[in-house]
């Protein structure tokens, strides 16, 4: 799962590997913005079958690559 949230945001929202470490801090470094998150988001809807509430949707729940891994998992439980 890891390894399809780094493809997709280094392919869709040109982001540079290298800045993507587990617990880089994505959305409050700049490197996402709200519309990426929606992208993100959609992106995880289609390729996992889940549903993100828009409340999920924010730096408290996707701001790294583990926090987005981690929210995806718990979805997936529910």
């Amino acid at each position: 799962m890891e390894a399809v949230v780094v493809a997709w945001l280094c392919d869709e929202l040109r982001i540079d590997a290298s800045e993507l470490a587990r617990d880089a801090k994505l959305v409050r470094t700049g490197l996402l913005d709200s519309a990426g998150l929606v992208q993100l988001a959609t992106h995880l809807e289609r390729k996992f079958g889940i549903q993100i509430p828009d409340r999920y949707i924010d730096a408290d729940h996707l701001d790294s690559v583990a926090m987005i891994v981690d929210t995806v998992q718990r979805l997936m439980r529910t």
